[in-house]
């Protein structure tokens, strides 16, 4: 993975991992470590419409979450455009 792009989120930074080619792959995440739990159960699910949590590490008051890429909007954009 060579490539990243940061976007800062509310209270946590989203960090998108390319492939050498430019291609997004996967999506790391520093969240606040009060969302542990959930992070948790979401590694436990497997669906077509949620990203893969691959893995949770745990860095004092963060996480850093490291999830497959989904393509496509987030939903803040999508409530934005939508309604």
């Amino acid at each position: 993975m060579s490539n990243t792009t940061s976007y800062d989120f509310y209270e946590s930074q989203i960090k998108i991992l390319r492939d050498e080619s430019g291609a997004p792959v996967k999506v790391e995440k520093r969240v606040k470590s009060q969302l542990r739990p959930v992070y948790l159960q979401l590694k436990t699910i497997e669906h077509p419409n949620l990203p893969k949590i691959l893995d949770i590490r745990e860095d004092g008051d963060w996480l850093t979450v490291t999830e497959n890429y989904v393509p496509g909007i987030s939903l803040k954009r999508y409530l934005i455009e939508n309604g």
